[in-house]
């Protein structure tokens, strides 16, 4: 879940703060905690959203479903490189 929003739904906010403390390094934890706290703000606002949460549910109950009829793990592949 924490993939599909880092990935896609809050994917501009994420990377506003991964270009943030790739700049900063060691001060990144003071300057870009603003950004930090709008991407975990996106986040929250999607987990707490009642249709994306059963969205989820139906995609990890469909890869459980798989997973127990041939005992082969469905790997999550990320797109971005950053994370």
């Amino acid at each position: 879940m924490q993939d599909r929003l880092r990935t896609k739904q809050c994917a501009k906010l994420w990377d506003e703060w991964s270009n943030c403390t790739q700049k900063y390094y060691w001060a990144a934890m003071y300057i870009c905690k603003t950004d930090f706290h709008k991407a975990l703000e996106c986040n929250k606002r999607y987990l707490q959203d009642p249709q994306f949460f059963e969205e989820m549910k139906n995609l990890y109950l469909k890869m459980r479903s798989n997973y127990r009829r041939t005992g082969l793990e469905q790997r999550v592949v990320r797109t971005d490189k950053t994370f």
